[in-house]
């Protein structure tokens, strides 16, 4: 059963200014990716781990990767306490980038296929119409549908997703996002 949130994120002034002026200024490190989800999928992104990937065990929290980590880290624990979203681990966090490359949506995927898991994707541009699809095990069925609203986060249960991509040259879709049990 899909468990959701859909949920403006509290931020303060410091943290907007923060968030505003650095991720799209010429020295923030963006890496660029060829492939979104899977080396075959041809879908190229920036990204800017937070915290690296932790497959292995997932019972063990992977440390931190950036001097971003701790910013972002904040924000996602205090929006949890907020909500009343237990955290054990964080499995990975991550900053997204994505242009337009001609696909609509990325690879419909999970997370962590491996085990059980929770993502928090908090939008980072305004951009309404790039939020994510959540579907059902089919991966044909959209649950639901979030917008891709700045400082809003959607928070569920690890289904089937695929984040929606510009559909048009000098659009972004620009997210924060961490797994966690």
């Amino acid at each position: 059963m899909l468990h959701l949130l859909e949920a403006p994120v509290n931020l303060t002034s410091e943290e907007k200014d923060e968030i505003d002026n650095t991720l799209l200024e010429g020295d923030f490190p963006w890496f660029f990716s060829k492939y979104m989800i899977k080396e075959e999928d041809d879908q190229m992104y920036f990204f800017h781990y937070l915290y690296l990937r932790n497959d292995k065990n997932p019972t063990i929290e992977s440390p931190p990767n950036s001097k971003y980590s701790l910013f972002y880290r904040n924000i996602f624990d205090r929006f949890c306490l907020e909500n009343d979203i237990k955290v054990n681990v964080i499995r990975r966090g991550c900053l997204n980038l994505s242009l337009y490359t001609g696909y609509k949506e990325s690879t419909i995927h999970l997370d962590h296929p491996e085990a059980p898991h929770n993502n928090f994707i908090m939008y980072l541009s305004d951009s309404p119409d790039y939020g994510t699809l959540i579907y059902d095990e089919d991966k044909k069925t959209v649950l639901h549908q979030s917008r891709g609203i700045k400082y809003n986060a959607v928070v569920f249960n690890g289904y089937y997703h695929s984040g929606i991509i510009p559909t048009v040259p000098n659009h972004a879709r620009l997210v924060c996002v961490f797994t966690f049990n």
